[in-house]
């Protein structure tokens, strides 16, 4: 009987699943762009090295997770 094996998928670092501001921030920014500018480097990197056995799936996968929440947070007012 043939046994299925399921890939153990790599778990980033809490803070690349989702995007909180204030972990990102630095003391010189003047706008909340800059730390999801530096979150997105974050997550591209982890992808890159661990490719797409991560729990994030691949680069176009984390490009399209992104530029949705760049999206709604256009919507919402909530990026400066």
């Amino acid at each position: 009987m043939a046994q299925h094996r399921f890939k153990v998928m790599k778990q980033p670092p809490a803070e690349l699943v989702e995007f909180e501001p204030e972990e990102w921030t630095a003391p010189d920014d003047h706008t909340s762009w800059q730390a999801f500018e530096r979150w997105k480097d974050a997550r591209h990197h982890w992808v890159k090295t661990h490719g797409k056995e991560s729990i994030l799936g691949g680069l176009v996968n984390v490009m399209r997770e992104e530029h949705n929440l760049h999206m709604e947070r256009l919507r919402n007012g909530t990026v400066a």
